[in-house]
């Protein structure tokens, strides 16, 4: 039998009015199912008939089963066999860590770095700024979100390929998959907009666009960030907002275009 839930076939006897020993037995004979996986699903249809009818107010909820004693073949979740269990223990400590962190993922990453002990700088954004930090600190790895990546063991550049032979070894040397090794990470939304102004310096010394970006930073305090800067290859300012929801992102990059408007210097957001 394929399908992914076939408890349907149950339901569809019972509504044709079949009683629940008639349905296992037209799910034997005319699907050819085991008898004792026919009385599995009624057993489940019945504990589920048990349930209160959802209202318009509800909701679904996923949870997400990460192991599985068995792997049917019409499973379509993105579960893995148990096997030996070797993977529940880091799952859970990645688990557990994820839900005792709710702040910003910009404090989170300090956070992680600080208890392995790990030096850190921040720069201005660009390759050639995360490079010459490297080598004034003699760092061996440094980047940025965008994905450049630079082992400077290597290259001088961020560079995709080396990035994905290190994740490999990565995996190879802890014998870990990489969605155990990414479980800690949590991806939160992120609004950049692209803003054609008069003058880009002028811009970014406006008292009024400061004040702006410094009231983002206070009302988002450790829940988010914002960056204004310029673009090193076109003639914009790029406004990003990162906040624990997409409107909340919106709001605080509108905010600080609203002031760059009023302060006169806005021509167009691009879009």
């Amino acid at each position: 039998m394929t399908g992914i839930r076939p408890t349907h076939l149950m339901y569809e006897a019972l509504n044709e009015g079949m009683s629940m020993a008639d349905a296992q037995e037209h799910l034997v004979h005319q699907f050819d199912v085991a008898p004792e996986k026919a009385a599995l699903l009624a057993e489940l249809v019945s504990v589920q008939q048990q349930l209160p009818p959802p209202g318009d107010d509800w909701m679904d909820v996923y949870i997400g089963i990460p192991f599985c004693t068995t792997r049917c073949t019409y499973c379509s979740f993105s579960s893995g066999e148990l096997g030996d269990g070797h993977l529940v223990a880091p799952y859970l400590t990645a688990l557990f860590r994820e839900m005792e962190d709710c702040e910003s993922p910009e404090a989170r990453l300090y956070k992680a770095l600080d208890k392995a002990g790990i030096r850190y700088e921040k720069t201005a954004v660009g390759d050639r700024y995360v490079y010459e930090n490297m080598k004034e600190n003699d760092f061996m790895i440094g980047g940025e979100q965008s994905g450049h990546i630079i082992f400077r063991k290597y290259a001088h550049t961020g560079d995709g390929l080396i990035t994905a032979l290190m994740l490999m070894q990565v995996m190879i040397d802890t014998q870990l998959p990489l969605s155990v090794l990414a479980a800690g990470v949590t991806m939160y939304p992120q609004v950049l907009k692209n803003v054609r102004v008069d003058d880009k310096d002028l811009t970014l010394a406006d008292a009024a666009v400061q004040a702006a970006v410094d009231e983002c930073t206070a009302e988002l305090g450790d829940s988010g960030r914002v960056l204004l800067r310029k673009s090193g290859t076109e003639p914009v300012l790029r406004v990003m907002a990162e906040a624990g929801t997409a409107e909340e992102c919106e709001k605080q990059v509108d905010h600080i275009i609203a002031a760059m408007e009023k302060s006169g210097h806005l021509i167009e957001v691009k879009k």
